[in-house]
């Protein structure tokens, strides 16, 4: 169902770059309060904002209505959808966007929060960047590894070709992994686009949808859905330090450690296969990474205080699960290469049945 007092059209003509914002949610009224007060506060209002709700109650849509008047006078169009599809984080982007209508379409979280320039940022770099395709603004709550066990450890991630940080690099790794800048100075290419905060040209994109394979938390469709935007048009995408978003990283509605792990190692292998050349080199590269995974566990076990009595159980589960997640997924190899994940829809049952 969708709500608004007026429609789209209404608004366009008066919009020098009609800027459309899709915002999946689920259960976070109170994060996606202070993401809506945050686009009001905007130097440069958007066209529309697309609501898609997967919540099990009905408090955000009353959220929505409470800020409806306050955009009307904004002449923002304020829409909300109710997602009847299984709740999904990249269904939910895919039916934002056919119901967007501008030129420029921004998919945020609902766990973040604008600067007051952040949109005008954005533009900017489309006008400045013609051959953009995709921007993304920077994450100002980015670690900067202070401390030198901090450092030690971001380079030891990087050694195993880890999820890591860069200095004003954010690119695509070989082993189905990616990195991030802790440092940005000034607008740069990129190779994949951050999912809390990523913008794109309609054009670019109306022919694409998010991959629904990577289903529920979706963990690493963002990449996906970018990445291959970039291997279809490279240097087209860019980071901007100027639109600045501070992501909470809310721990509402997360999944448990457990499916998350089996969401991560599933959702990796489906990507090594799906966009990374299957060269020997790169093959051993992905199995490196892998152990990669295991080893930061038994690091964090090694380096516990023996005066703090802390307990290393939490690091035991987590390498438990996470070598049971890649035995499941070596069994199920080959409907992952061919790109059948149906298979894990099963594994959430058994999840969710154990949990009752």
């Amino acid at each position: 169902m969708t709500y608004s007092n007026r429609t789209t059209e209404q608004y366009s003509e008066h919009r020098e770059n009609r800027f459309s914002i899709i915002v999946p949610t689920y259960n976070r009224e109170k994060d996606l309060k202070d993401l809506l007060f945050s686009i009001s506060q905007q130097t440069r209002l958007p066209l529309e904002i697309v609501i898609v709700d997967d919540s099990e109650n009905f408090r955000t849509r009353d959220l929505v209505e409470q800020f409806r008047q306050v955009f009307s006078e904004k002449e923002v169009v304020l829409k909300y959808l109710h997602n009847l599809t299984r709740s999904s984080l990249t269904a939910a982007r895919n039916l934002g966007l056919t119901h967007a209508t501008g030129e420029i379409i921004l998919f945020v979280d609902d766990d973040v929060v604008l600067e007051k320039e952040y949109i005008e940022e954005i533009l900017k770099v489309y006008q400045t960047h013609p051959n953009a395709n995709g921007v993304q603004g920077y994450i100002t709550n980015t670690p900067k590894h202070e401390t030198l066990f901090l450092r030690l450890r971001n380079h030891l991630r990087g050694i195993f070709f880890l999820y890591s940080l860069e200095k004003s690099r954010c690119r695509v790794l070989p082993s189905a992994q990616n990195t991030y800048p802790y440092q940005l100075d000034k607008v740069i290419r990129c190779q994949w686009l951050h999912g809390c905060n990523q913008s794109y040209k309609y054009d670019a994109i109306k022919n694409s949808k998010f991959d629904e394979n990577l289903k529920r938390y979706a963990l690493m469709e963002d990449v996906e859905f970018s990445y291959r935007l970039f291997k279809k048009c490279p240097n087209t995408l860019y980071i901007t330090p100027c639109a600045r978003i501070f992501h909470k990283w809310s721990k509402t509605s997360r999944q448990s450690i457990e499916p998350l792990i089996y969401t991560e190692t599933i959702n990796r292998v489906y990507f090594f296969y799906k966009h990374i050349r299957q060269s020997s080199v790169n093959k051993l590269i992905f199995i490196w990474s892998c152990l990669g995974r295991m080893f930061f566990p038994f690091l964090l076990m090694v380096t516990y205080k023996l005066p703090s009595k802390k307990s290393p159980k939490g690091e035991i589960k987590y390498i438990r699960f996470l070598i049971k997640s890649y035995i499941y997924a070596i069994r199920h190899l080959e409907e992952i290469k061919i790109g059948n994940l149906t298979f894990f829809e099963n594994i959430f049952k058994h999840f969710v049945t154990r949990q009752v």
